[in-house]
């Protein structure tokens, strides 16, 4: 599996603006995906201050060159979703 991380950040970065939270779990998942095939190593949620809004997060993704803060972001991001959208969403 291929995955151009310029293309899939800058759909992210969209879909959070317009606050498709269908969008964005397609998206996470994709990556997921292709993290896993890749068997790369995801950086740890302590590189992101746990206090963020995911909006916030958001915009420093937007903005992020590393690819492992890059995915800390993301993975922080699709957390504080999941939580956000609670039970119903599942």
């Amino acid at each position: 599996m291929t995955l151009n991380l310029s293309q899939w950040r800058e759909q992210y970065v969209n879909a959070a603006r317009a606050n498709e939270l269908p969008t964005l779990r397609f998206l996470i998942s994709e990556l997921g995906a292709y993290l896993r095939e890749c068997r790369c190593s995801v950086a740890t949620p302590s590189v992101v201050n746990s206090a963020a809004s995911w909006q916030e997060l958001c915009a420093l993704a937007e903005k992020e060159k590393d690819p492992e803060k890059l995915m800390a972001l993301v993975a922080r991001i699709n957390e504080l979703l999941s939580r956000r959208e609670g039970p119903r969403g599942r």
